[in-house]
């Protein structure tokens, strides 16, 4: 894991140390909202739409039910960074019920409409800055 997604560790850290659950939906598939909400560790529910076939929200069937469950989100399109997901972790100790989107930049301001139309919940937003992209796929 260190080698593929580096920025992802302090989730699976947490998740063996058995302080948080983390599902990772695919595009297609739903969640078990019903299970999820009889866990009674903290949880994360992350979604993975970045890269170069990244759909927004629309080709997420889940992505409405993971934002209205959640208690706050992240919605991330600067590429991996370590400290976004550790954040993560830690909001999920204290409220519990945290999901986490990774998507490309093109698509930052959809996920962020479509995770504030679940409900008046804080959003924490994190995009590129002025000129830059995520993914970069000219490098």
């Amino acid at each position: 894991m260190r080698d593929h997604a580096p920025w992802h560790l302090a989730l699976f850290q947490a998740v063996l140390t058995g302080e948080i659950v983390l599902v990772m939906p695919l595009p297609l598939q739903a969640i078990p909202m019903a299970r999820l909400a009889t866990i009674g560790r903290p949880a994360i529910v992350l979604l993975c739409d970045d890269g170069p076939v990244s759909e927004g929200p629309a080709g997420w069937v889940c992505a409405p039910h993971a934002f209205r469950w959640a208690q706050a989100s992240i919605i991330n399109g600067t590429g991996g960074d370590a400290k976004i997901y550790a954040a993560g972790v830690d909001a999920a100790r204290e409220i519990k019920r945290v999901t986490i989107c990774d998507t490309a930049s093109a698509h930052f301001d959809a996920w962020r409409d479509c995770a504030a139309a679940q409900g008046d919940k804080p959003i924490l937003g994190f995009r590129p800055p002025p000129g830059g992209r995520h993914p970069d796929l000219a490098s």
